[in-house]
């Protein structure tokens, strides 16, 4: 990621604690299931009020785990503890289980269980009350500490709906719940992205630790950014056919996760089309500022005019600002002097 997230802790993540907690009673329990077996929060505000979905379900794995041999049990909660350490699989440090890892006495049945954990469970009308919605807590959560991205802080190129009470962009389930179904509601495992980097081209469901099994964790406290170079390979007086050369690299020991970023995401892929199919209105937008009346009214001199644009767009668009830097440049004059032709001024 170019970015990554200050965690956000709120109401949200009871619902995750309550069923590890759950899974953490039955794991030496032999006795008669009853409703003590879960956290008293958990059966008053929601498991009493999903009777199939939550009560009868918990009530039929255990009915199931009872009558396994210790070593068994263990593993199963074991596997669900760890695959909520995300950022300990992040590093490489652990290993999430899979959906086709699950005992097939269980399988089915547990991975309903947190498929309708997510969907039907989670920011449902039972637990809104108690924990708040979906909506409310996107918003929150990009309002905490430093989180309010302009730009998606995992390709940086498409805009983040920040300041759109009515619109979220996408919660992204880091690790796939369709793989990893023990991480679905964890909230360590849900990034909000765009919806470019979650689409079925990009992102959707591939697992991030399949390239590498590592990846960037997306709450890291101190993380360096990545550094993107941006360079003409081809020039051409059609602004469309430059062909542009991007690298990336990033601090030392990272290498697995830069690696697992830009194949998930198909970031250089993507990077290069943006610049590709937008430079022309970068370009457009830059010299009808240059050439505006009040903007010489203002800044007379041409060279600090176009410093002073430069430096707003390095703040607020650093793709945009990358790509005009680069273009700009005293060996690019023969193709500004045509770009003019599509300019207003």
């Amino acid at each position: 990621m170019i970015h990554t997230y200050s965690y956000y802790a709120s109401d949200v993540d009871k619902l995750n604690e309550f069923v590890i907690a759950f899974f953490n009673r039955i794991e030496f329990e032999t006795g008669d299931f009853s409703e003590g077996f879960f956290v008293k929060e958990f059966y008053d505000n929601l498991v009493s009020r999903h009777t199939g979905i939550l009560f009868k379900t918990f009530k039929d794995i255990y009915a199931i785990t009872k009558a396994w041999k210790q070593k068994s049990r263990t593993r199963l909660c074991l596997a669900i503890r760890e695959s909520n350490e995300i950022e300990e699989i992040c590093k490489g440090i652990k290993k999430p289980t899979k959906e086709s890892q699950i005992p097939l006495a269980v399988k089915d049945i547990v991975v309903k269980l947190f498929k309708q954990l997510y969907d039907d469970v989670l920011f449902g009308k039972f637990f809104t009350p108690h924990y708040g919605n979906r909506k409310t807590h996107y918003h929150d959560f990009l309002l905490y500490k430093n989180n309010a991205y302009d730009w998606c802080p995992s390709c940086g190129i498409r805009p983040m709906h920040r300041f759109t009470e009515k619109i979220t962009d996408q919660y992204d389930h880091y690790l796939p719940k369709n793989i990893y179904p023990f991480s679905s509601v964890n909230f360590k495992n849900l990034i909000p992205i765009c919806s470019d980097c979650n689409s079925f081209e990009n992102k959707s469901d591939e697992d991030i630790l399949e390239p590498t099994g590592k990846a960037f964790y997306p709450f890291q406290i101190k993380h360096k950014l990545i550094e993107i170079g941006i360079s003409i390979k081809k020039n051409n007086i059609d602004l469309d056919k430059i062909e542009w050369a991007i690298n990336y690299s990033c601090e030392k020991g990272k290498e697995d996760e830069l690696t697992a970023w830009k194949k998930i995401y198909k970031i250089e892929d993507r990077h290069i089309k943006h610049c590709k199919g937008s430079l022309s209105s970068w370009f457009s937008t830059y010299w009808n500022y240059l050439n505006d009346k009040e903007s010489i009214s203002e800044i007379p001199d041409e060279k600090i005019r176009k410093s002073s644009y430069l430096r707003t767009k390095k703040l607020s668009s650093p793709f945009e600002y990358k790509c005009l830097s680069v273009y700009l440049t005293p060996n690019e004059t023969r193709a500004i002097q045509q770009s003019r032709v599509a300019s207003r001024y």
